[in-house]
């Protein structure tokens, strides 16, 4: 077989834990190239290493388990203009994901900074939408009452819904112009 590595050894190369190491064998995406059937011990090879330092690095940049599996498979294909096409589209939708959570991240941020500050000014629109049908539950929920309201109301919403889908469509009717009503349940002070 040539020069082999015992999984301690490809661990420290590597910088993966053998627990890692271990992992990666059961799910397929990094497999030893011997397991001692008598001892179970597990043997790496030299060419490995390159394999190892690319999942641990996509790992690193967060690229999920089963894309990195389809990344590897990709791989395996062979170097032709398909495999590579796969693989390059794995990585670009991993990228926009990225992106995506990324400006998130910054509106949050943004949103944080403008609630530090007082004096910011807060940019105000005003949408026109299209008419929606919406349900409303009111009820009264005692103090300590828990959740147990919560299944009750949506049982309710959901049969409104349903009903409402399985009738011909009523006209709707003018909506008031005054300030919504909230329905949310109230803690009581004691005085």
């Amino acid at each position: 077989m040539g020069a082999r590595l015992t999984i301690g050894e490809f661990s420290r190369i590597t910088h993966l834990s053998i627990r890692t190491l271990c992992r990666y064998h059961e799910q397929g995406i990094l497999v030893p190239a011997e397991v001692d059937p008598a001892t179970n011990h597990r043997y790496y090879t030299p060419a490995q290493v390159r394999s190892a330092l690319t999942i641990k690095r996509f790992r690193e940049l967060d690229l999920p388990l089963a894309d990195l599996r389809r990344f590897l498979e990709a791989g395996a294909i062979g170097r032709n203009e398909e495999g590579h096409s796969t693989a390059q589209q794995i990585v670009v939708a991993h990228l926009r994901r990225l992106e995506d959570r990324l400006g998130r991240t910054q509106r949050a941020v943004e949103a944080l900074r403008e609630i530090l500050d007082p004096r910011a000014e807060r940019a105000v629109s005003l949408e026109v939408l299209p008419a929606q049908s919406v349900f409303a539950v009111t009820l009264d929920v005692p103090p300590g009452a828990g959740l147990s309201w919560y299944d009750s109301a949506m049982r309710d919403l959901d049969a409104a819904a349903t009903s409402t889908r399985s009738s011909p469509r009523a006209t709707a009717e003018p909506r008031s112009t005054s300030p919504p009503k909230h329905h949310c349940p109230r803690k009581h002070r004691n005085p």
